[in-house]
């Protein structure tokens, strides 16, 4: 019927654990490797996935990493300072319960395509500023 048919045209039968996760992931490495100090531009990885996928009718729009959609859509430049910041929220953060929560957010941005939801994302710089304290006894 209708399912067979679907399932051998576009290819929907083939479902694993990963959901195509280190597809997307392939699919940026090799964005960020033609384009690597600026990247395809915001929100164009799906322009990468169409190009670089091994199933033309099978495309993303994110490669499900925060880091990896940042660096496959604007390159370098705008990777290095993000991270920087992450780095040093994670070292000088109060470990309260923002501090555990934008862990586990963060987190979450390493397997799902969520920090595309602006909401979250702003979600994260909040709790980041919830969690970080500037040493008190330079002042």
């Amino acid at each position: 019927g209708i399912s067979q048919l679907l399932t051998s045209r576009f290819d929907l039968n083939d479902k694993y654990f990963g959901a195509k996760r280190f597809e997307f992931i392939h699919e940026a490495i090799l964005s960020i490797e033609e384009k690597p100090i600026f990247g395809t531009g915001p929100g164009n990885f799906v322009y990468a996935s169409k190009k670089y996928s091994s199933n033309p009718n099978f495309w993303s729009e994110s490669s499900h990493n925060i880091f990896f959609d940042l660096l496959s859509e604007n390159g370098i430049l705008a990777t290095i300072p993000f991270i920087t910041l992450i780095i040093l929220i994670l070292i000088k953060a109060e470990k309260n319960l923002f501090y555990f929560l934008f862990v586990a957010l963060l987190l979450n941005f390493q397997t799902d395509y969520t920090h595309r939801i602006y909401l979250f994302y702003f979600l994260l710089f909040v709790l980041l500023a919830m969690c970080y304290r500037e040493d008190e006894s330079n002042s």
